[in-house]
């Protein structure tokens, strides 16, 4: 049999719309393969990355907090206040990774009415086991921290309630006193 020019231009463009067909084919395998990869990401790994840093940030403000509240002499009520909300968000974010927000025990928790108080709507899936283990260990360290941040707050309460104010500074009872004498020595020496 013989091939004349036309039936060989037809049987090579024949195979070259089946490489494209077969190109096309391959490219949309991969495309549905990145497609469910990226889907995954945006599901599962950022909403648990953003939980993480959110919890990370709550906690930088929990230190700074009590930096200011161990320090301060005055409006005690707010700044307290103002801490036990950041430990509360705290508790919610890691609570949520914990749990996963979905979750029933989550729903169930005190950190499910500060999740729909702040109306966050990030849905965070349950973290991996990996991280689980952090996060056990992050509440089990958590209540000592709670009960430790408290507890500062009754200290700085009860130290306060002991000092006296004089002109916009807040000493201790001894120091007082001291200030007090000197104050005197230098009344009678004039």
């Amino acid at each position: 049999m013989r091939l004349t020019m036309g039936k060989k231009l037809v049987t090579s463009f024949l195979i070259l719309a089946l490489l494209v067909l077969l190109s096309g084919v391959v490219g949309i395998m991969v495309l549905n393969k990145v497609s469910g990869a990226a889907d995954m990401v945006v599901k599962e790994k950022v909403p648990v990355q953003d939980a993480v840093m959110k919890a990370k940030l709550k906690l930088k403000n929990i230190e700074k907090l009590i930096c200011d509240y161990s320090s301060a002499s005055s409006d005690l009520d707010s700044r307290a206040k103002k801490l036990n909300q950041q430990l509360e968000e705290f508790t919610m974010w890691i609570s949520m990774l914990r749990y996963g927000s979905s979750s029933d025990r989550f729903k169930a928790s005190e950190s499910y009415r500060i999740y729909k108080k702040l109306n966050s709507g990030i849905v965070v899936p349950k973290a991996s086991a990996r991280l689980q283990k952090s996060l056990d260990k992050i509440f089990a360290d958590k209540e000592i921290f709670l009960k430790n941040c408290m507890g500062l707050v009754k200290a700085q309460n009860l130290y306060f309630g002991y000092s006296v104010t004089r002109n916009n500074k807040n000493y201790s009872l001894p120091h007082y006193l001291l200030l007090m004498h000197q104050d005197f020595i230098n009344w009678y020496k004039a």
